[in-house]
Formats: structure tokens, C-alpha cells, sequence
């Protein structure tokens, strides 16, 4: 019915959220409302994705201990996909999340690579063959390969230039060996059609394309005035 964004910052607290929450559903209804939070997402640059058979929480904490040594504080956040072999691992803050979590009572609590398998997962289903995509946060983007509905490669990592990024996926296409003139490559997140990356890549991609928004839901006519890739996949999750 309604998106609000605004920054995020490990010095903002659950507090400030919950106040955020309840000034949001006033601005709407003209009251703070009793509205069922469906989410929680977290968007997490300490990621993994496993297959199933890792599955005993004991197994995950050993393999995310081995990758990510510095967990102070940190809670192992699991999401799983019905009728797939992989799932998700990453890090969250444990006090933020017990906190959100206690203080919105969410029907569900998961990661926000979770969307960008949707996405890629149901491109791949309705157009066979091979996709590259690319989320963009501040300083790290997400990096997916999906090929015959099934993920090839998922990985975080940080970048400082859009040269960074050029650099990133002609390597990525180079050892996946996907091939630059059938392969697409579909950026969300925040990033712009004229990014040096954008504009650098389209010299060595065919097919390159920004999210758009899923033609299977309705969208309000405020939407018009918000470019979607920029919150495309967590406006698509199901």
C-alpha cells in the first residue's frame, strides 16, 4: 500500500524505527494504526549461499565462523527457499534483531539477496539460458549468475569506482564463461543508466537492461515518479 525509505546507519537504533514506523502510519491513516508488519528484511553485506545439505546450524556456524572470524554481536539469520536446494546465511546485528523483532512481531524475518533470487529465478523460467544480475548498495554490490534456474555464483563484495565494477563483472563473465553477446546483465539498486560502469560495460555486454517493475502486480500512479530498479526486487518479493 505504501513505501518509505530513508537512511540507515549502524547508529540507528530499533527505537528510531519504531518511532519512524509509527510517524509513517500516521501520515497515512492520521493515526498509528494497527497494521501487521508481513517482513522484516535485512539488507546484509555478510552473505552466503549454501546448499541445503549444510543445513544443521552447526555446520553453518562453522562455515560462517571460518569466513567471517570478527562475529561479535552478530546472529546467524538463515532463509530458505521452498522447492529449492540453496539457502541463504548471513549476519545481522543480534540486538537489532531481537529488538525489530520482538518490538514488530513480523510473520517472517529474512535476507534481501532473497529477492534477488526471486527476480533472477523467475527472468530465467520465462527466458532460458543465462542472466548476470548486479544489486547496488552504498560501497558493496551484490553479484548473482543464475543459468537453467539454478545459481552458478552468488557474492558480495565492496567497490570504491565504477571502474571497480567493470572490472569485477568482465572477470566474473570471463571465468563463469558466459558469453558477453547472449548473457544479460540486469542492474537494480542504485545506480544509473549514464554510471561509468554502465556506460563502460556496454562496450564488452550485448545486452545490458535496468529492473523494471514486475507486469504481474499493480502498482500505485506515485510509483511514476520513483525509477524501479531502485527498489525493484523488494517491491517483488512474494
Amino acid at each position: 500500500m505504501a513505501l518509505r525509505s530513508y537512511p540507515g546507519s549502524d547508529a540507528h537504533t530499533a527505537s528510531d524505527i519504531f518511532t519512524d514506523l509509527k510517524e509513517f502510519k500516521e501520515s497515512i491513516w492520521n493515526k498509528d494504526a494497527e497494521v501487521p508488519v508481513s517482513r522484516l528484511v535485512f539488507a546484509v553485506k555478510d552473505c552466503m549461499l549454501l546448499p541445503k545439505a549444510f543445513g544443521s546450524p552447526e555446520q553453518l556456524k562453522s562455515i560462517l565462523g571460518f569466513h567471517y572470524p570478527d562475529r561479535v554481536g552478530k546472529k546467524i539469520l538463515y532463509t530458505g527457499f521452498s522447492g529449492r536446494d540453496y539457502m541463504l546465511a548471513g549476519l545481522v546485528d543480534a540486538d537489532k534483531h531481537a529488538e525489530l523483532k520482538s518490538g514488530l512481531n513480523p510473520k517472517s524475518v529474512i535476507l534481501s539477496p532473497a529477492s534477488l533470487l526471486d527476480a533472477a529465478e523467475k527472468y530465467t523460467k520465462n527466458k532460458t539460458g543465462q542472466a548476470v544480475y548486479v544489486q547496488v548498495w552504498s560501497g558493496y554490490v551484490e553479484l548473482l549468475a543464475f543459468s537453467d534456474d539454478k545459481p552458478l555464483l552468488y557474492n558480495t563484495t565492496t567497490y570504491k569506482t565504477g571502474n571497480d565494477l567493470v572490472y569485477y563483472m568482465l572477470n566474473l563473465y570471463k571465468q563463469l564463461m558466459l558469453d558477453p553477446k547472449k548473457c544479460p546483465l540486469m542492474f537494480a539498486g542504485f545506480v544509473e543508466k549514464n554510471d561509468t560502469a554502465v556506460v563502460q560495460l556496454n562496450k564488452f555486454i550485448n545486452h545490458i537492461f535496468l529492473e523494471t517493475l514486475n507486469p504481474d502486480k499493480n502498482y500505485s500512479y506515485t510509483f511514476q515518479d520513483t525509477l524501479p530498479h531502485y527498489f525493484v526486487n523488494f517491491l517483488n518479493l512474494d
